[in-house]
């Protein structure tokens, strides 16, 4: 460390130099960290805005980090990744108070916590295979003999 605030005489003034760095540590937080409530604001938007339907990991992170705003190809990649962390430190089981949970396999992703069981919806059943409504003779030819 070099920056140091110097008294007239040449000695190290300790109250200005860490005045010094506290701003300057200030600034360079707000320019490179995300404040926890600003991440839960954007991930809760979100939510909102997706009728609170369960959201895949990687949609979630995309579309918050666009909801922080001031994001372009610079620091998307620095961003994404600190909202994902938060998503993912704030993820836990429906009864353990997190803010998200997460819910695996068809039907599943990220949802926020009410405090209660998510209910599973079952899939989708499978539709039979039925035959064709038309027949092949009731098709126009594609070919016709004079060709």
């Amino acid at each position: 460390m070099e920056n140091f605030v110097r008294n007239e005489d040449g000695s190290v003034n300790i109250d200005e130099t860490v005045e010094a760095y506290r701003k300057a540590l200030i600034s360079w937080v707000d320019e490179n960290e995300i404040q926890s409530a600003k991440l839960e604001e954007a991930v809760n938007k979100v939510f909102e805005s997706s009728n609170h339907e369960k959201i895949s990991l990687s949609t979630l992170v995309g579309i918050a980090t666009h909801q922080l705003g001031n994001i372009n190809a610079d620091n998307f990649k620095k961003k994404s990744k600190q909202v994902k962390q938060f998503i993912l430190d704030n993820t836990t089981e429906e009864t353990d108070g997190g803010l998200y949970c997460a819910s695996k396999g068809v039907g599943g992703g990220y949802y926020r916590n009410t405090g209660e069981v998510a209910p599973t919806e079952p899939a989708p059943p499978i539709e039979p295979f039925t035959e064709p409504q038309t027949a092949l003779a009731d098709l126009p030819a594609l070919v016709t003999e004079d060709e």
